[in-house]
C-alpha cells in the first residue's frame, strides 16, 4: 500500500478521529493484531466468534500508530484512533476509495471450483506484459479481498483478483469494490448448497460479478456449463470457451501425464496452440481456455500468454507433488467439491506407481444430497482402479459405502485425520502414489506432511 495518513484513512473509510493528530502514517492495513507493528494501521473487526476490540492494547503495545474501532468505550491512547459505525464495512469502503485511486486494470475471477487455479493461469499470462498483481494467497473473502485491494503499491498495472462466497449478496459488495474490468466465472456447481438453497441460487450469487457491468465488460464462461451457456445479457458481453459450439477458444485436446502435468491442445480465434502445463489435472484443460481468454481481454498476445502459463505454479495445496520414501505424494488437501475429487481421481490413476491410493476426507456445505454425492465419490474411485481407499472424519464413511458397494475391498475409515498417524508405515509402501483430499476444515495437509515426517 502506497503511504496514507490516518485523516486520509478516516476520511475514506467513513469515520471521524477521535484521538489522535490525524497525520500518522501507514503502509499497511491489518486484522489481526499479531501482524501488528509500526506502519501498520489495525481495524479492529467484530466477528462471529472474536471481537478484535479486546486485542488494541496488544496492537498499540506492538507500534500500530493507528487504529480503527467501532466502540469508542474501547478507544485507547497513545496513536490516532478513528471511530466507525461498522469496522468492516469501513475496511471495505477504504479498500473501494483506495482501488479508485490506482491505474491498472482488473480481472476478477469467481465459480465453484477452480477459482485460484484460474487465477495463478491468470497471473503468469497476465506477468508476460504487464506489471502484474493478484490475490494473496486466499484472500477472497469480505475480509480478505480489501487486504489484497489495500496491499497493491500503486505501481501495478493489471491485477487478477479472486472472489470467494457464502451466502447471496456478498460478490456484490466484492465486485463493488473492485469494477472489474473482465470477470471469469469458472463454472457452477453444487457449494454453498445449504446457503443458497439450489443451483440456481448459486448461479445468480456467482453472477453478481457483473453486478456493474457495461457494454464494455465482458464475462468469461465455460460455454458447456449447463448453468451458463443460455445468458443472454443485455448490458455486457459474453466470450464462450471449452468444448462447446461457437467457442473462441476451444479445448481439443487433453494429454493427462499424471502428476508431471497434462497437455493441451487448443484453437483459439482460429490458431491452433499447444500448451504443456506442470500443473496436473486434466480440468486444467478448462481453466486454461479461461485464462487465456481474460488474458486476450486484457490486450495479451494469447500465444505469449500460453508461454507465459507453461511456466505457472499453483498456489497453496493444489495437487502439491512430493516424494517421502519411495513413494509419490499428491496433496490436493485445499478444497473439496465432488467435481474437483473426480477430476482428482483421475490424475491419481494417471500417475505411474505400483499401487494407487486416495486418501479422502469428506466434503462440506452439499446440502440434503451430501450422503448420495459422498457415495458417488466412493464408486468413482473404485470404478478407475484404485487399489486402497483410506477415508477420515465426518461424511467420508459414505465414501467408503460407496467404494465397497462397486466391489473395492481394500478400504478402512478413521474417525479422525489423526488415527491415521500410528498407521503410516502399516498402510503405505515404497511404490505407492498416495493422493490426499478433503474439505478444507480437515487440514489434510498434516497428513502429507505426517508422512513425510515418518517415511523420510
Amino acid at each position: 500500500m502506497r503511504k496514507l495518513t490516518s485523516e486520509e484513512i478516516a476520511r475514506a473509510a467513513g469515520g471521524r478521529l477521535i484521538k489522535g493528530t490525524g497525520k500518522e502514517e501507514v503502509r499497511e492495513v491489518i486484522i489481526d493484531s499479531r501482524q501488528a507493528g509500526e506502519g501498520k494501521a489495525f481495524f479492529a473487526i467484530k466477528g462471529q466468534v472474536h471481537d478484535a476490540h479486546r486485542f488494541l492494547p496488544d496492537a498499540v503495545k506492538a507500534g500500530c500508530p493507528v487504529v480503527v474501532i467501532s466502540d469508542e468505550s474501547k478507544a485507547p491512547d497513545g496513536c490516532d484512533v478513528i471511530l466507525v459505525e461498522d469496522t468492516l464495512y469501513a475496511l471495505q469502503k477504504l479498500a473501494s476509495w483506495y482501488m479508485r485511486s490506482l491505474d491498472m486494470k482488473t480481472v476478477a475471477v469467481t465459480g465453484s471450483v477452480g477459482k485460484t487455479s484460474t487465477r495463478d493461469l491468470i497471473y503468469a499470462g497476465l506477468s508476460s506484459k504487464y506489471r502484474a498483481a493478484r490475490s494473496r494467497k486466499n484472500f477472497n473473502n469480505q475480509y480478505g479481498l480489501p487486504l489484497t485491494v489495500l496491499s497493491f503499491d500503486g505501481t501495478e498495472e493489471a491485477a487478477v483478483i479472486e472472489m470467494g462466497m457464502e451466502h447471496r449478496g456478498e460478490i456484490h459488495r466484492l465486485a463493488d469494490i473492485v469494477r472489474p474490468d473482465v470477470a471469469v466465472i469458472t463454472n457452477i456447481g453444487i457449494s454453498h448448497m445449504e446457503n443458497l438453497g439450489s443451483r440456481e441460487g448459486i448461479r445468480d450469487a456467482k453472477l453478481e460479478i457483473t453486478d456493474f457491468f457495461t457494454e464494455e465488460n465482458t464475462l468469461v464462461i465455460d460455454g458447456c456449463d449447463d448453468m451458463l451457456k443460455d445468458l443472454k445479457p443485455d448490458s455486457y458481453r459474453i466470450m464462450k470457451v471449452g468444448r462447446c459450439p461457437g467457442a473462441l477458444i476451444s479445448v481439443d485436446e487433453v494429454t493427462d501425464r499424471g502428476a508431471l502435468g497434462i497437455s493441451v491442445r487448443l484453437t483459439a480465434f482460429g490458431e491452433p496452440i499447444d500448451v504443456s502445463l506442470k500443473i496436473p489435472g486434466a480440468h486444467n484443460a478448462g481453466n486454461l481456455a479461461l485464462a487465456l481468454a481474460a488474458c486476450s481481454l486484457m490486450g495479451v498476445d494469447v500465444k505469449e500468454a500460453a508461454r507465459a502459463m507453461e511456466k505457472a505454479e499453483l498456489t497453496g495445496n493444489r495437487l502439491k507433488v512430493s516424494e517421502a520414501g519411495g513413494m509419490t505424494i499428491i496433496d490436493d488437501s485445499y478444497n473439496a467439491a465432488p467435481a474437483s475429487m473426480e477430476s482428482a481421481i483421475k490424475t491419481l490413476m494417471a500417475t505411474e506407481g505400483k499401487r494407487h491410493v486416495a486418501v479422502f476426507a469428506g466434503m462440506a456445505e452439499l446440502g440434503e444430497d451430501s450422503k448420495a454425492l459422498h457415495e458417488k465419490i466412493g464408486e468413482a474411485a473404485a470404478e478407475a482402479g484404485v487399489d486402497l481407499l483410506i477415508t477420515a472424519g465426518e461424511n467420508a464413511a459414505d465414501i467408503k459405502t460407496g467404494a465397497e458397494r462397486r466391489g473395492l475391498r481394500e478400504t478402512a475409515h478413521f474417525d479422525k485425520r489423526e488415527e491415521i498417524y500410528p498407521e503410516i508405515e502399516r498402510l503405505f509402501k515404497p511404490g505407492d502414489v498416495i493422493l490426499i483430499k478433503g474439505s478444507r476444515v480437515m487440514e489434510m495437509e498434516r497428513l502429507a506432511e505426517k508422512i513425510h515426517q515418518v517415511m523420510e
